[in-house]
């Protein structure tokens, strides 16, 4: 009736990040900050910032996790822990009306500082009967021509011959 999503790794955009902060809140904001990185997250659980190295601006980085045809219910539950991660709990309902009604399921994100990153994973606890969604994981970054990402997801399968090659 439940069933756990993790994503591990995070996005590094030509950085390498080391991590060793603890969480500060700022209004209804949240910062995750290091030598060389700080990470602004908003009272929803969204990534609304980054800031690297020597810049002395931030980034408009956005990242956030959906599930599709569900909406957020009610206020999201922050909690800021001992290790220095951060948690945001909110709770979906499905849009979906005769196809799923009553159906909701509880995101918890957590961000968690480790040694050399910040891993993000996302835990969602169903609700009601077994059923099933898209989850959406959004990045939007102003990248250049250096911009570099990374992620651990492996290769989708495809054919070679009706892909680009610089899959």
């Amino acid at each position: 009736q439940s069933f756990n999503h993790y994503w591990i790794g995070w996005l590094a955009a030509c950085l390498l990040l080391q991590l060793t902060a603890t969480g500060q809140t700022q209004a209804d904001n949240y910062f995750i900050r290091t030598k060389g990185l700080s990470i602004r997250l908003s009272g929803e659980g969204k990534i609304i910032g980054i800031k690297s190295g020597n810049e002395d601006t931030e980034k408009n980085l956005i990242a956030f996790s959906s599930i599709e045809g569900c909406s957020r219910r009610g206020n999201t539950v922050v909690h800021k822990n001992k290790n220095g991660s951060i948690e945001f709990i909110n709770t979906f309902v499905s849009d979906f009306g005769n196809n799923s009604p009553g159906n909701s399921c509880t995101l918890t994100e957590r961000f968690t500082p480790t040694g050399s990153s910040i891993r993000w994973e996302l835990e969602i606890m169903g609700g009601g009967k077994p059923w099933s969604r898209h989850i959406n994981t959004t990045f939007e970054y102003p990248a250049t021509a250096q911009t570099r990402f990374w992620t651990a997801w492996g290769s989708p399968p495809y054919d070679s011959s009706t892909v680009d090659r610089q899959l």
